[in-house]
């Protein structure tokens, strides 16, 4: 237990309601905590935060998701031999359901947490200074950290090491982190179960049902992880409603979150629809970080170019893409790397600019998710 789970822990650093800086380019708060020491960045390090979000206006926001700050990135392109940084993020789900949760952020288990990504491959860090975070500026929708820490764990993190593996080598982003401990006290527990059947099986005193003591192992194991899941389903029910009650009490259910419960279904479908080496302008409202960073992630190595259509008319929204299209606007004033934006994607029907200039070519769902192609002449 003491190994898979951080019961024993350092706290480095604590900081109760800290004040964040706008970023209006990027429209995020930045949160930079300053550590009182150098600290060597570890596998088992993790973050420890009390946050709040809060949906004042009905807002279709039931989840976003804050940032933080892992390492810099080196790239060169052909076109350009100067390297250029970029800063890699890990990303946390957080539930908009105006509940104080407590979020656990285990950075040492992204493999960017102890390295820095050059030209040369992997550069380890010797120590680090600053934590900097970012939390989303959504409109309708109110996100405060109450409290900050940054822990160690004294003894080493045995699931933390497992967990590190199985994110660098599988390239996944996010593991429970109830599941690695479950299995491993399974395996241990099976390990004894067996020892024990082997040392006492002979002994008339002592008796052993081994398959109904698996069993009744197994069906605890499985009852701990429901009770996560029925929480963690509660506040997701209750983000949903937040986020769309005016439209569940009014009966306009067709124009609720339909056919985004499982978003990577969504871009799974969508990658499906855009040929391979194409770019794609989406059409957002608002800087939905979640959703931007799932896109990202998951239909890389295309180009996305997202477009923040809120408080803009059909003809404005339509002339900028137009512009992202011919290569006469640079997506979000960045160099861009290449200029074939062909196909835009719309989440809602009300999101798309009615225009001939876009061809439908599929829809997710009839009043949800849409790829169009551009045809400007």
């Amino acid at each position: 237990m003491l190994f898979c789970f951080p019961l024993l822990t350092k706290t480095v650093m604590y900081k109760q309601s800290p004040e964040g800086t706008l970023n209006s380019e990027k429209n995020v708060i930045v949160y930079d905590f300053k550590l009182p020491e150098k600290i060597t960045p570890e596998v088992s390090d993790y973050l420890s935060l009390k946050i709040t979000a809060v949906n004042t206006r009905s807002s279709p926001y039931p989840y976003t998701s804050i940032a933080l700050d892992l390492s810099k990135e080196k790239i060169q392109s052909e076109e350009n031999e100067s390297a250029r940084s970029y800063v890699i993020q890990d990303r946390k789900k957080i539930i908009v359901d105006g509940i104080t949760h407590t979020c656990h952020i285990y950075a040492g288990e992204n493999k960017y947490w102890k390295n820095d990504w050059g030209l040369e491959g992997a550069v380890p860090k010797t120590s680090i200074d600053i934590i900097t975070m970012e939390t989303p500026v959504i409109e309708g929708v109110e996100i405060k950290i109450n409290e900050f820490e940054f822990k160690k764990r004294i003894l080493p993190g045995l699931d933390s090491s497992i967990n590190f593996l199985l994110k660098s080598r599988l390239g996944l982003s996010d593991i429970n982190p109830l599941i690695t401990p479950a299995y491993i006290f399974l395996l241990a527990a099976l390990i004894m179960a067996g020892f024990f059947y082997l040392l006492f099986a002979k002994r008339k005193p002592v008796r052993l049902n081994l398959p109904a003591a698996v069993t009744y192992l197994i069906i605890f194991t499985l009852f701990i992880f429901s009770i996560y899941f029925m929480q963690a389903g509660f506040y997701t029910v209750k983000s949903y409603f937040d986020s769309y009650k005016n439209y569940i009490s009014s009966g306009r259910l067709s124009e609720t979150y339909e056919g985004f419960y499982n978003f990577r279904k969504f871009i799974k479908w969508l990658d499906s629809k855009i040929p391979e080496g194409e770019n794609v302008i989406v059409l957002l409202k608002g800087k939905p970080v979640y959703i931007m960073s799932e896109l990202a992630y998951n239909m890389y190595p295309a180009d996305l170019a997202f477009i923040d259509i809120s408080g803009k008319t059909s003809r404005e929204v339509l002339n900028e893409i137009l512009a992202v299209h011919s290569g006469q606007k640079n997506p979000e004033g960045r160099e861009s790397l290449q200029s074939n934006y062909n196909y835009v994607v719309a989440l809602s029907k009300q999101d798309i600019p009615h225009s001939a200039a876009l061809q439908l070519i599929d829809s997710y769902r009839e009043s949800a998710g849409y790829v169009f192609k551009i045809n400007p002449d």
